[in-house]
């Protein structure tokens, strides 16, 4: 039996011009053949990759739902002011968000002078300074939101101090709220903030970072309420969790100790 392309020219091909001729068919018809078989292999690797694409979808699902662990991984260590610090302003008609990157303008009323009191705080460089060179005082700075203190809360800074400076959080005109403090040397607390004739009530007494969470110079702070939990972390690294109180209003800022030069890069709440 004569294959496809033999049965390309059949007798009558003697001359120089039909055999050119037949010879330039049978060329072609070859080429289609062939593509024809070339084309059934494509298809078939075509099958066997999709085949590939599916399992490898399948094993990257699975790798998905593996568990996570309690050190947070969205920290950034660069103390400087970075747009808005990894945080997506995505507020919604459930969700409000406060982010003050204290670049530029003071547009909340941080900075002030107490020259009474040795203490003064401004806006200069992409960060806020928080001086108080008195001997006895601990003096706050804080800003009032619009954040709901009822449900879950986040609530994060940068700061770095020579001393010891805290992240206050829940204050009112009549509530100075609570700080959680870190100081040079390591060590964290957290206090209920006095008022008045109300002494400060010791919630974490100085307690020696044992994890290794803090850093010399700046250290991130965040305090998490969710579900009746506040839940502590210094650099992503959690260091204290125990059961949420309720908060008396919904101010927000820092806190220094006496003779101390402290430094905030962003202060950052979010309510939901």
């Amino acid at each position: 039996m004569q294959s496809a392309v033999s049965q390309v020219c059949d007798d009558g091909c003697n001359s120089p011009l039909k055999t050119s001729y037949c010879f330039i068919n049978s060329f072609a018809r070859c080429w289609l053949i062939s593509g024809k078989v070339f084309e059934s292999i494509f298809s078939n690797y075509c099958i066997m990759k999709n085949r590939m694409n599916q399992l490898y979808v399948l094993v990257i699902a699975g790798l998905l739902t593996l568990p996570g662990c309690i050190q947070k991984n969205y920290y950034d260590a660069n103390p400087n002011n970075n747009g808005n610090n990894y945080h997506s302003n995505d507020s919604t008609t459930t969700t409000y968000i406060f982010d003050d990157e204290f670049n530029g303008t003071d547009r909340y009323g941080w900075s002030f002078t107490d020259a009474a009191d040795s203490t003064y705080a401004s806006i200069s460089g992409g960060t806020y300074q928080f001086v108080d060179y008195s001997k006895t005082n601990y003096p706050n700075s804080v800003v009032m939101t619009n954040a709901s203190t009822s449900g879950t809360l986040t609530i994060q800074t940068r700061i770095q101090s020579n001393n010891m400076m805290g992240l206050v959080f829940g204050t009112s005109s009549s509530d100075n709220g609570y700080a959680f403090y870190v100081d040079s040397n390591g060590y964290y607390s957290l206090y209920k903030e006095g008022f008045g004739s109300v002494a400060s009530t010791t919630i974490i007494p100085s307690t020696q970072d044992t994890m290794y969470a803090t850093k010399k110079g700046w250290n991130t702070l965040e305090v998490d309420q969710a579900n009746g939990t506040w839940t502590g972390y210094i650099n992503g690294t959690q260091v204290f969790s125990m059961a949420a109180r309720t908060l008396g209003g919904s101010g927000f800022g820092f806190k220094v100790a006496p003779a101390t030069v402290g430094y905030a890069d962003y202060l950052y709440v979010k309510s939901y």
